[in-house]
This record gives C-alpha cells, sequence and structure tokens, in this order.
C-alpha cells in the first residue's frame, strides 16, 4: 500500500521534497509532538515561516479568504463598543491535564461555525497569543491571508448581517413602555371577550337544552311511534277504526280517554293532504265527539239528564245535538250551555274543538266553576259568560300571543261574581270588538280604556254598567264606538271639552246620582244618536232640559 493513502486522513498533507525521508515511526511522532504541545494553545491561525511549531516536512495551505457576501455593505454602527458581548466560538486551549488524539476529537463540535452564534466579542488572550503576534488582526482586504479565519468570518457576518451584542439593561424608554401597556391592555382585552364568550355559549346550551330538547324529544318519539303526515301509525289507524266501527251504534261504548290524545297527535298537514276521505272525516269527527262528550261527563245528574233530553249521546252525530252549532262541512263552530244541562267545571277536552269559534255558558251562581283559559281552543272569537262560579282566567298569558284567547273579538262577562276584582291587563292591547263587563264589581280604568291605541280603532261596543265606577268623564276617544253604557255607577262629572264617541248611537248614562256637568252640542247635534238616557241623575232636576232623541225624566 502506498504509504501516502495513510496521510490522507491528515487535515495537513505533506509535501514531497528531495530531502531523505525519516523512518514512518520517528516522522509521525515529530509530527504529533509538533502539532499537540500541550504547553501551550493551538495556534487559531497558520503560523508565519520559520516558527519552531512548524515542522520542517510539513507545509500548510494558505487559508481561504473568508467569503464577503455584500462588499458595498456598511458596517452597523448600532452596537455599544462598551457593551458586554461573547464570542462566536469557544476557546480553542487544551489542558495540560487533557490527552486528546487527532483521530478521536469530534470535528463536527469544534466547527467554529456549527457553534452559538454570538459575534462581536472583545478578543482573548488566544487572540493575541505569541502565534498571532501579539496583537489582534483584524482581516482586511489586504491582510486575507494572515489574519485569524476565525476574526475574519466573525468581522464578516457582523458587517454583512449587521449582527451585534445584546444589551444586558431593559429598554425603559418611554416608546417601549407605551408599547407594553397597549399590548397588556389587548391581551385584557382579548381575554375579556373570550370570557363573555363562554358565557353566551354555555347560555346558548342551557336554553338548547330547556326549550329545544323537549321538542326533539316529541319529534323521536312520535318517528318512533310511526306518526308520519302521510300515513297513520298503528295506534291512531286502531283508534279511527274503532269509531268508524262501534261509536255510531253504541256512542259511550267508545273509549276517549285513550283515543282522543292519540287522534290529537295525527298532523294537519295529513288531514289537508290525505286521499283517504274515510279515514280523514274519522278522525276529525272522532275529536268532535270526544270533545263534547267530555262536557257531558263533567256534569250532574240532572245535568246529563238535561242534556239526554237535547239529544246528547243518542248517537254520534254531535250536529244534532242540543245546543251545539256547526257549519256547513260539519264542524262545530258554536256551544251553548245553559243550567241545568251545564258541567260542573269546564273539561280540558274542549280543546279539541279545533274550530269553536263561539261559547256561551250560564250558570246558576255555583256551577260551573274552576277556572278556564287554557282549556278552550285558539279558534275562539266570541266568550259569553253568564252566573257563573268561575275564579277567573287561569293567567293573563292566555291573552297574549300564542295564547288560547288571543283571537278573542268580543268579551261578556256578566253577573260572574267569582272572576276577580280587575279585567286582565293585556285586554286594552287585543283589537276586541265588543267588551261587556256587567254587574262584576271590578276596578275598571276609564281613561286607560279610553286612551288605548287598540280599542280606538277596534272597539264597537262597550258596556261596564253596574260594576260601581267611580270617575269624571275626562276621555273617552273610541271612534268606531257605537254602543256606550255606562248606567248604575258612580260617574260625577262631565266636563265642558268631554268629547262623546263621534258615531255613538246608544248611549246609557242613567242612574248616576250625581252626574252633572255640561251637554256639548256635539251629543245633542249628533244625527246618528238613536237612543239617550240621562235618566236618575243631576239633569233631571233641570226643567225643561233637551239633548236631541236623550230622556232626562
Amino acid at each position: 500500500m502506498d504509504p501516502s493513502s495513510s496521510r490522507s486522513k491528515h487535515k495537513y498533507r505533506p509535501v514531497r521534497t528531495s530531502e531523505p525521508v525519516e523512518p514512518r515511526r520517528a516522522r509521525t511522532t515529530a509530527t504529533s509532538n509538533a502539532m499537540f504541545n500541550l504547553s501551550k494553545p493551538l495556534p487559531m491561525s497558520p503560523p508565519k515561516s520559520g516558527s519552531p511549531d512548524l515542522h520542517p516536512d510539513i507545509s500548510l495551505p494558505v487559508p481561504l479568504q473568508p467569503r464577503i457576501l455584500n462588499p458595498n455593505y456598511v458596517p452597523s454602527t448600532h452596537a455599544s463598543k462598551t457593551s458586554k458581548t461573547h464570542s462566536i466560538r469557544p476557546s480553542m486551549e487544551i489542558g495540560t491535564g487533557e490527552k486528546k488524539s487527532l483521530g478521536s476529537r469530534n470535528q463536527r463540535s469544534t466547527d467554529p461555525r456549527r457553534q452559538y452564534m454570538r459575534f462581536n466579542r472583545q478578543p482573548s488572550e488566544s487572540d493575541t497569543s505569541p502565534a498571532m503576534g501579539g496583537q489582534h488582526v483584524a482581516p482586511t482586504e489586504e491582510n486575507h491571508g494572515k489574519a485569524s479565519t476565525r476574526l475574519s468570518h466573525e468581522k464578516t457576518l457582523v458587517d454583512h448581517y449587521g449582527f451585534g451584542s445584546y444589551p444586558i439593561e431593559k429598554d425603559n424608554s418611554p416608546e417601549k413602555l407605551q408599547f407594553r401597556q397597549s399590548m397588556r391592555r389587548r391581551r385584557l382585552r382579548i381575554l375579556f371577550v373570550s370570557l363573555i364568550i363562554v358565557i353566551l355559549l354555555i347560555v346558548a346550551i342551557i336554553l338548547l337544552v330547556i326549550f329545544v330538547r323537549p321538542i326533539i324529544t316529541r319529534s323521536t318519539h312520535s318517528i318512533g311511534q310511526g306518526s308520519s303526515t302521510t300515513s297513520l301509525n298503528q295506534e291512531q289507524a286502531r283508534c279511527v277504526n274503532d269509531y268508524l266501527r262501534n261509536a255510531t251504534s253504541d256512542p259511550s261504548s267508545y273509549s276517549c280517554t285513550s283515543c282522543l290524545p292519540v287522534l290529537q297527535e295525527v298532523s294537519s298537514d295529513f288531514l289537508n293532504t290525505s286521499t283517504n276521505t274515510t279515514e280523514v272525516q274519522g278522525i276529525r269527527t272522532a275529536r268532535q265527539f270526544c270533545g263534547i262528550r267530555a262536557i257531558f261527563d263533567q256534569s250532574k245528574g240532572s245535568g246529563q239528564g238535561n242534556l239526554t233530553s237535547l239529544g246528547w249521546m243518542k248517537d254520534d252525530q254531535v250536529c244534532t245535538w242540543g245546543g251545539v252549532s256547526c257549519d256547513d262541512s260539519g264542524l262545530v263552530v258554536g256551544l251553548t250551555l245553559q243550567y241545568p244541562a251545564i258541567p260542573q267545571t269546564i273539561p280540558n277536552q274542549l280543546a279539541a274543538l279545533t274550530s269553536l269559534a263561539t261559547l256561551s255558558i250560564t250558570g246558576d251562581k255555583n256551577d260551573p266553576t274552576g277556572q278556564i283559559g287554557t282549556n278552550l281552543p285558539p279558534s275562539l272569537r266570541d266568550l259569553r259568560l253568564y252566573n257563573t262560579s268561575l275564579q277567573g282566567f287561569t293567567s293573563d298569558a292566555v291573552f297574549q300571543s300564542g295564547g288560547t284567547l288571543a283571537g278573542l273579538t268580543a268579551l261578556t262577562m256578566d253577573e260572574n261574581w267569582a272572576m276577580g276584582s280587575r279585567l286582565p291587563g293585556p285586554l286594552l292591547s287585543m283589537p276586541l270588538q265588543t267588551l261587556v263587563a256587567r254587574n262584576q264589581i271590578v276596578f275598571i280604568d276609564l281613561e286607560a280604556i279610553g286612551t288605548s291605541l287598540t280599542f280606538m280603532n277596534s272597539l264597537v261596543t262597550l258596556d261596564l254598567s253596574s260594576n260601581g265606577i267611580t270617575a269624571n268623564l275626562t276621555i273617552l276617544y273610541l271612534e268606531h264606538l257605537t254602543t256606550l253604557n255606562l248606567s248604575n255607577n258612580n260617574i260625577v262629572f262631565i266636563p265642558d271639552n268631554f268629547i262623546f264617541p263621534p258615531i255613538v248611537e246608544n248611549l246609557d248614562l242613567s242612574n248616576n246620582p250625581q252626574l252633572h256637568g255640561t251637554l256639548t252640542p256635539q251629543l245633542c247635534l249628533n244625527s246618528r244618536l238613536t237612543t239617550c238616557s240621562f235618566v236618575g241623575t243631576t239633569f233631571s232636576a233641570i226643567p225643561n232640559i233637551g239633548c236631541g232623541p236623550c230622556r232626562f225624566l
């Protein structure tokens, strides 16, 4: 094997000369002693010619020139000369106690280009060693071959990239302080907005659980039972078939208790789109039958006897029963119940009469009892209660949007002694055409009624007689009012600027003993006025008084 091949692994390859060559062992030992003299640090750049540290048989290559990426770059002067800086690579001194061979040294870890780069430090002792001439040599275009390659790389990186030292002191300039404060405020705002979003998400989840989950549950239950807009489930079909087979001949044998809730779940889409007219008609008649039959079941013995005499429960043709009114299609639209043929309470099944528009109940001051409102169908438009023992409405919510009585256009209450001491508040915002509250002994605010914008455009009949109202007539501007009855109260005064309803036809202010004031020409000259009574007032004592068709005696 060629001896030169073994020396090719070394960094510095000797050059062949004409001088005699020493034996291999002696030459290698001398070279190793010369290169790894542990008594002094290694030189950081090739020593000059004639140096005792250089073996005569070894010539070192000229160091490579530093790579200048931008020769025209002007060195940055932002780094302070007195700032504390660090070297790009650590010192390469080897302690006297360490023994490392050339082959075992980690070339990768000692490569200065792979070290943690921290530039612009002051020259260390190794940089000003005797091998370097005792002084720091800066790389320039003239001495690239003599200066340290490491320092040349440092200079190149500092000048080209502008790398400098990192100041130890924290920058507390006003601009930096203001920037930090703005960033802190921004983080706080982000945190606050995130907290609000989280709270809103929690509230939304709670609302979904409370309101949406029951709807989904009901829908899932109906799907499980086979409910559909195009077909009936097994239970619904059974109830319909049972009604069609048995209710006609024996109405009392039909089980309304179990079948009515099932039939009420049938969607209106099925009733409107199904081609099976027999099923559709059976569902509608079964609903009506069960709704009216509940009234029969809630009646006393004498009440059931009177209802039976009116044809109730003889067959399933409810339109032929006494007090029941139907339209041309056979749907129940009116129901009139008079004592003694009345129920003890208003049954909840009455809500199954989805076409019922008028309900009139006349009791005996004892029956019917209980509350009324949620047990009535939303289709109701006219409610009349006479001489009952009803304890009022279930809540004011039944008169609000979505309530069962929100569609009322006429409300009549007469001698219902247990109805309460006031009218429901939402009545003033309903487009009622008729409001009758006679003998109710309730507090009524005439001014609130007279200033209601809804009543101004809708109310046609207002009867508040026999309620003990004590008030003055201040304002009652109801443009469409034709009938006004305030008799048998304690109305006191009619001011001269009071304006009666402009198109009133029937006016009754009789039996208000303290009523006095001015009868304006606007009333007396009203050509629409047909009946008018001031009997039992102070006007009756005025001789020869006259005011159109009004009576005073």
